[in-house]
């Protein structure tokens, strides 16, 4: 460790100085689930999201709670360590430097948590990470990154060793705590949400005794809800007032960063013109299925570049893709998938220039925040089409191998069209109702 290091740690590092880091601010959703697994699992936690989303300030909340439980650790951004000299044995250098310089003793059997944000930049990191965790038993690594990590490039598989949580961009619920509004009807959606999931009959009295409880907050949550819907919610584009200010901050902070950086480091793309150009043309397509035949005749690429650029979007957190749900696996891999900007303000600001009519971004938005939420608590979300090309918005298959159909409408009232529609549909796939 040279002293540009060393000074460097020392900074970022409050807890050796008796202080937070993150005290006040917003708790993820997820935030529980890690501190369980933290506490009483040996995984390493793998942190992945969209740049920008959070993980640093996520990463700072746990070592506040490690620290109010007087456990030791360590925390560094891997790139900004790096940034000052490039060690061969980084893990080892890091746990000698505590233990000569900060607990002044050897940790030996004494459990450490070594926080490592954006572990990707560290040149084979789950060959250098399995050793540890093969050989020291104490140690507990907590890491964060851009990029999926069963994908990056790497010679090492951590399959059984790992535990991954998906940072999304603020759900709604957080964007409440965020602006401090509305937080006395944060419980409702979740008792709400249990119920619907839960093996009991579907308990009409009970939904309409929650929303109940809402409606007297329904004025402010709709004002709310539309600042959502325009600006999203990544933390930092929260804090800007004008519409071009955050685009400026999609297109410069987050989006070249990783087209031009993550994904080419992660995957080996060459091509950059045109990954950016599939971004947009995905961001632009949000909520609609995507032709990748139709888009690789207008590229002039092969289907399976095209395919590929895709998934690499989507792995980079920028795009997400839901299928189309079909009886079968074979007819599911050859329907074509809907895409989704991963977050409504990143698709609002990029395409309000483009439809000045805001009425038209709205739907599409509202589509993409129930999107990311069914996401959350969903592993099978599909959405569906019949023969007939009528369209559902979406389809989940609970862990009860229930089935549950979701039309989103932006609007105050749902018409009896669409309720006949949709259930016609749930016969159609016999679903009770």
């Amino acid at each position: 460790m040279n002293n540009y290091q060393i000074a460097y740690l020392k900074e970022v590092n409050p807890w050796w100085r008796d202080e937070y880091k993150c005290k006040g601010m917003v708790e993820r959703d997820c935030f529980p689930d890690i501190i369980q697994s933290v506490e009483k699992e040996r995984f390493i936690i793998y942190i992945s999201g969209a740049r920008r989303t959070g993980k640093s300030t996520l990463l700072g909340q746990i070592g506040d709670w490690l620290y109010q439980k007087k456990f030791d650790l360590l925390y560094c951004s891997v790139e900004d360590i790096l940034s000052y000299d490039r060690p061969g044995a980084l893990m080892d250098e890091l746990i000698s430097f505590y233990e000569e310089q900060v607990a002044f003793s050897k940790i030996g059997n004494k459990r450490f948590f070594l926080i490592l944000d954006e572990i990707h930049h560290l040149d084979n990191w789950q060959v250098k990470i399995k050793r540890f965790y093969d050989n020291r038993k104490n140690l507990k690594f907590i890491l964060t990154s851009s990029i999926s990590p069963d994908l990056q490039k790497g010679k090492e598989s951590l399959t059984g060793r790992i535990k991954e949580y998906y940072i999304q961009p603020f759900s709604f619920r957080e964007f409440l705590l965020y602006k401090n509004k509305c937080t006395e009807v944060l419980s409702q959606p979740k008792i709400l949400q249990e119920h619907l999931l839960s093996h009991k009959k579907f308990d009409s009295e009970k939904i309409k005794k929650g929303i109940k409880k809402i409606l007297p907050f329904q004025e402010d949550l709709s004002m709310l809800q539309l600042q959502y819907m325009m600006n999203g919610g990544f933390p930092e584009a929260l804090a800007m007032n004008k519409g071009q200010q955050i685009r400026n901050y999609f297109e410069e902070i987050v989006i070249k960063k990783v087209i031009n950086e993550d994904i080419p480091m992660g995957y080996g793309v060459s091509d950059r013109k045109l990954l950016s150009r599939l971004f947009y043309y995905g961001i632009k397509g949000s909520s609609n299925e995507l032709n990748m035949s139709r888009i690789a005749d207008l590229q002039m690429e092969k289907k399976t570049t095209i395919n590929n650029y895709f998934h690499y979007l989507e792995l980079g957190k920028l795009l997400n893709f839901i299928p189309k749900y079909t009886k079968s696996l074979a007819g599911q891999s050859r329907a074509l998938k809907k895409v989704f900007a991963v977050d409504s303000g990143l698709f609002f600001r990029l395409q309000e220039f483009i439809l000045p009519d805001h009425q038209q971004l709205l739907g599409p938005s509202a589509e993409i925040i129930v999107c990311n939420a069914l996401k959350q608590i969903f592993s099978s979300l599909f959405y569906y089409r019949n023969d007939k090309k009528e369209e559902v918005d979406f389809l989940v298959e609970t862990e009860q191998n229930k089935m549950i159909l979701l039309e989103v409408k932006f609007r105050d009232r749902i018409d009896g069209k669409t309720i006949s529609f949709m259930e016609k549909i749930s016969r159609e796939l016999r679903i009770s109702t």
